[in-house]
């Protein structure tokens, strides 16, 4: 069973889709979103992905974009702990993660 958010927290439609080989990074949207759905703080991503603060708070309100080495850490600390990203900036948490927080 999967358990899907759109941006806004809302339960996703059932037709959501994983976005097979996504390469692009993730959207300020997302970051938000994942943060949101694991209960998150700036400072916990940060740590888990050992990138600063400031770099997720800058990314999150749009004023700079991550660069790419960034954007990995924090998509892949995401990943880790079950975040997969779909279409249209949303997220969605894998109900197998065991790994939550």
């Amino acid at each position: 069973m999967w358990r899907m958010f759109d941006k806004c927290g809302e339960m996703a439609p059932a037709d959501a889709t994983k976005v097979e080989g996504l390469e692009d990074m993730i959207t300020a949207a997302q970051c938000r979103s994942a943060r949101t759905l694991l209960s998150w703080s700036v400072g916990k991503l940060a740590s888990a992905a050992s990138v600063s603060e400031n770099a997720i708070h800058d990314f999150e309100l749009e004023r700079q974009e991550f660069d790419a080495a960034t954007g990995d850490a924090v998509q892949r600390a995401f990943e880790d702990v079950g975040v997969e990203f779909l279409a249209g900036d949303d997220v969605r948490l894998r109900a197998d993660s065991s790994t939550l927080r």
